[in-house]
């Protein structure tokens, strides 16, 4: 306990501080807004130089990760296969297809692929 007795107020004196509870409130909020937030999303449509779309895709391709692309109105899952300056070859479960990077509007992460 803190020794408050120099404080003029008896309000202040007697106040008793209960930690972390004034705060989980608080705490827990924040918490499940950051879980919400969509970080992973990579949205192509602002203006990110040819380089620095080619570093992200090919961090993918490397990595052989299983992404979301959006191609205008099309959501294309799988992962890349074939990565050039201009266009990319990504594999489906049903088959391939070749997406010129310039198309690409967001590239997200996916959740496993179920088989």
């Amino acid at each position: 306990m803190i020794d408050r007795s120099y404080l003029p107020f008896r309000s202040a004196r007697m106040y008793h501080d209960r930690k972390m509870a004034k705060w989980i409130g608080f705490f827990l909020s924040e918490h499940n807004s950051a879980l919400n937030d969509n970080g992973d999303v990579i949205d192509f449509s602002k203006a990110l130089s040819l380089d620095e779309k080619l570093l992200l895709l090919s961090q993918a391709y490397v990595h052989q990760l299983t992404i979301n692309f959006v191609v205008g109105t099309e959501t294309i899952t799988g992962t890349i296969t074939v990565l050039n300056t201009e266009q990319i070859g990504v594999q489906t479960k049903q088959h391939y297809h070749f997406i010129p990077i310039k198309d690409i509007i967001t590239m997200q992460l996916a959740d496993e692929i179920e088989s």
